[in-house]
């Protein structure tokens, strides 16, 4: 037994990645049936009795190879005016190794479905009529006409000229003709051979849909993998391509069955063997050799597929590349068969189903692909494995191609991600090549990298699920636009840019990040006029208080954010979110439709606040609370407060995480774990003792026992910059309940509008408080003033 590396064949780009499987199926089915092989080091292994020279001489002499033909395509050699190199060569070898190909070929051409050659010009001028008879009014109908009379008029003008019948006259004499003779036979023929194109076209378009399902009923069994890996066939008859092999086996113009066809036939049949030998080694072990021929390798290779700025010169559109990569790629894409099915977890419709192949995210490209008008519909994922596998268990791999996020099946690339890092893919995995089919080139795709995604059990993950049924609404919402604010669109994109980056590395930085994008979507949601349509039924909602835990970075910004958010309902003031977004007082999760109490305005966070807690209070003596309203589920640390009250927070980022953290539904658990995370503050500073003061009397507790009236006019002096007042206020009122306060001496370099909004975050250890304003003089009892 021999073990060796195929340098050739690596896990990137994905045409590398295709050699590889093509060299383990086919010497698996033809050749070796013990051969194992794995992926070691981003290049392909292999365990065989094969020795290296044994390999070559197997591929070049003794492989068969798999009926690769594409009938149903202009350009497959199968219509008039076709390239047919290929296709005649293997119909007039003897060689057995082309004896099924030979068959498919032959097979294919006798059918009497095929449209009806046009071999005169009369024959012509029927096929023009049949398709007049069977077009409806209009500019298609028009042209035909004009076509048809054209050549009628041309056709008399040779006959008076030339005499003869030119309607009788064959195509190709025609032809030859316009090369020799007077120039109306060359304006016939121009115009002869433009009706044929518009003739062969309609065939094409007419035969593609009759001829493909054909080929599925009738070509022998060895033609049913490479029929399986292109497409999938609906019971309403209608067919689904899979986008690895482009619209049904071609790359724009370029052909894979004609193209498939020229290649083999030249490496197998032709005279030069040692060119084949020299070929295949480069595509196999790498090795550099000379006289290489310009290939056109398609989609599976961005880096040769051509175009602008792709190599030498301004725009490149051919490269020297090994024949054998063309061949063995498209040999590698047999493994990928397709069906039409229900996969797990998918109840209704019938769908496309392909190994690892998921609708499109546009996450982790380096470009914006969603916002590209026609953006790509699937991208694939390329499963790697480290330890030796039989040809059988990687067949069967890719035939389930399992890839599940609990009991559902992974519909996108961004929940392959989530499912790769909760374990969700078949074991023996090791990691993934990302791959998403992009337009780069014209009308052309590429197969373009993504990255490699390891498999690692990421436990924290599992959270993520709880955001599937409000980005399940939102996306609702988003698909009722006819077209989405750019605004809406390009926040919908960084939330699931977030989750992927957090698949990736789930650590507090990510989950945070997931939570500020949520926050600004959310925002933008609220905010809108919601008389407008479409309309979001119900306000998104329903996250566990565990995304406070996992996004909890150690800021400031994270804990004053999450303490804001957990401002609760007292008596009939609702949340802060009813402040906000405009939500029921007594159920969040619906839109409060009549006594609205948003009041979220001003020119930044601070003055927003400062707004909300104003009007909360108004709201609580109209409403005839008794309470202070700024009861939270989470308190904070009065430590906590100082960088929000000293300028050392970033708003916009606080802003963002407060209505993130909006989304969560207190009443389900976690409440307590944050609670006994949060027993030390972050940091140990001095406290501010004009802020202790205010914030005493604007403590929804008593003060050591004492009740005491709410002191509307603070709110009012601090919004006016009268902190001076607004302290001696505080300190009267205090005086008055019979509590001792402190001489305070007031800091000047306190913001107003800051120190006024700070008053509402909820906070704990109130004796702290205390212990900085009053006297240490105790009064039992309560006293009303």
């Amino acid at each position: 037994m021999h073990e060796y590396t195929l340098p050739g064949c690596s896990t990137r780009p994905l045409g590398s990645y295709l050699k590889g499987l093509a060299v383990f199926r086919l010497v698996a089915e033809q050749k070796d049936p013990d051969v194992t092989a794995w992926w070691d080091k981003g290049t392909f292994r292999v365990h065989t009795r094969l020795a290296p020279e044994e390999l070559t001489s197997f591929f070049c002499e003794q492989y068969t190879p798999t009926p690769i033909i594409t009938p149903w395509n202009g350009g497959s050699s199968f219509y008039p005016g076709d390239n047919t190199e290929g296709l005649e060569a293997i119909v007039q070898t003897g060689d057995s190794r082309f004896r099924i190909y030979k068959e498919a070929i032959e097979a294919v051409s006798s059918w009497p479905e095929w449209g009806k050659n046009v071999n005169t010009v009369r024959e012509l001028m029927a096929a023009l009529q049949g398709m007049i008879s069977s077009s409806n009014p209009g500019k298609k109908q028009d042209e035909l006409f004009t076509l048809q009379n054209n050549i009628t008029n041309l056709a008399e003008k040779v006959k008076t000229t030339e005499g003869g019948d030119p309607l009788g006259m064959r195509l190709v004499d025609l032809s030859s003709r316009a090369s020799e003779k007077a120039e109306v036979y060359k304006q016939l023929w121009n115009t002869a051979k433009k009706a044929r194109t518009v003739y062969t076209k309609d065939i094409r378009e007419q035969t593609k849909k009759i001829i493909l399902p054909l080929c599925r009923s009738r070509l022998p069994d060895a033609c049913l993998e490479w029929l399986d890996a292109l497409c999938a066939i609906h019971a309403d008859g209608e067919i689904s391509y899979h986008q690895v092999l482009g619209s049904g086996g071609n790359d724009a113009r370029l052909d894979f069955g004609n193209n498939f066809m020229k290649k083999i036939s030249a490496l197998l049949l032709g005279s030069d063997q040692s060119a084949s030998r020299k070929f295949l080694s480069a595509s196999l072990w790498g090795t550099s050799v000379e006289g290489l021929p310009k290939t056109k390798i398609g989609q599976f290779d961005p880096g040769r597929a051509g175009g602008y700025n792709q190599g030498m010169g301004i725009e490149a559109k051919d490269f020297t590349a090994s024949p054998w990569d063309f061949i063995l790629t498209i040999e590698g894409t047999l493994l990928l068969a397709s069906s039409v099915g229900k996969r797990q977890g998918v109840s209704t419709g019938s769908t496309l189903t392909s190994p690892f192949t998921v609708r499109f995210s546009p996450v982790g490209f380096t470009s914006n692909v969603y916002t590209e008008p026609e953006g790509p519909e699937t991208e694939i994922w390329m499963p790697l494995w480290n330890q030796p596998a039989r040809y059988g268990e990687i067949k069967q791999l890719f035939s389930e191609g399992r890839c599940s996020i609990g009991k559902r099946q992974a519909k996108s690339g961004l929940e392959f991600s989530r499912a790769v890092g909760t374990l969700g893919v078949d074991r023996g995995i090791t990691a993934f090549e990302r791959y998403g089919f992009l337009k780069r080139r014209g009308e052309n795709k590429v197969a373009l990298p993504a990255g490699k995604i390891a498999v690692r059990f990421k436990p924290s993950l599992e959270l993520v699920n709880e955001l599937d049924p409000l980005l399940s609404k939102l996306d609702q919402f988003l698909r009722a636009f006819k077209k989405p604010p750019t605004s809406f669109l390009q926040a919908r994109q960084k939330i699931d840019q977030n989750i992927f980056n957090c698949t990736l590395q789930p650590d507090p930085v990510q989950f945070l990040k997931i939570v500020r994008s949520l926050g600004q979507m959310e925002k933008r949601i609220a905010l809108r006029d919601r008389d407008k349509d479409p309309k979001l039924p119900q306000p998104l909602f329903g996250l566990s208080p565990q995304w406070i835990i996992k996004s909890d970075d150690g800021s400031p910004e994270t804990r004053i954010a999450a303490a804001l958010a957990s401002i609760h309902s007292t008596g009939k003031v609702g949340p802060i979110r009813s402040n906000m977004a405009g939500v029921r007082a007594q159920a969040p999760w619906h839109w409060e439709d009549r006594d609205s109490q948003q009041h979220w305005f001003g020119s930044d966070l601070t003055e927003k606040l400062g707004n909300v807690l104003t009007y909360r209070l108004m709201d609580a003596e109209r409403k005839s609370v008794s309470n202070i309203p700024f009861m939270g589920n989470l308190e904070l640390s009065p430590y906590d407060v100082m960088p929000f009250l000293h300028q050392e927070t970033k708003d916009d980022l606080l802003e963002d995480l407060l209505w993130g953290f909006t989304l969560i539904n207190w009443r389900k658990s976690g409440i307590q774990s944050i609670r006994n995370k949060w027993e030390k503050p972050t940091q140990q500073t001095v406290l501010s003792r004009t802020w202790c003061l205010l914030k005493l009397l604007h403590h929804p507790n008593k003060i050591k026992g004492h009740s005491f009236k709410r002191e509307k006019s603070i709110s009012h002096l601090l919004q006016a910059h009268r902190v001076d007042e607004a302290c001696n206020k505080a300190t009267q009122r205090l005086r008055i309940s019979n509590l001792h306060p402190f001489p305070i001496y007031f800091e000047e370099e306190l913001e107003p509008q800051r120190l006024l909004a700070s008053l509402m975050l909820p906070v704990k250890d109130q004796h702290i408080l205390e212990n900085l304003v009053l006297e240490r003089t105790t009064i039992t009892g309560e006293t009303h003033a």
